[in-house]
């Protein structure tokens, strides 16, 4: 049992901060095995995972965040 907390920024131009938004879980049973273009000519292996926030995001973050 490993705690994920999960922090986000908004953009670059807006400096080094950081808003924590919770803790995140992954679900495993929608775990997806695929391949992705490296640069290579060699694709590269990847997992995508999906994650589930131990809580909502709190709303004037969240309008915040996705508002430009």
């Amino acid at each position: 049992s490993i705690r994920l907390p999960l922090f986000i920024q908004k953009n670059n131009d807006e400096g080094l901060e950081f808003y924590y938004v919770g803790d995140v879980k992954p679900d495993l049973a929608e775990s997806v095995e695929g391949l992705m273009p490296n640069g290579d000519k060699k694709p590269a292996s990847v997992v995508q995972i999906k994650f589930t926030l131990d809580r909502p995001v709190d709303d004037t973050l969240f309008h915040y965040l996705i508002n430009e």
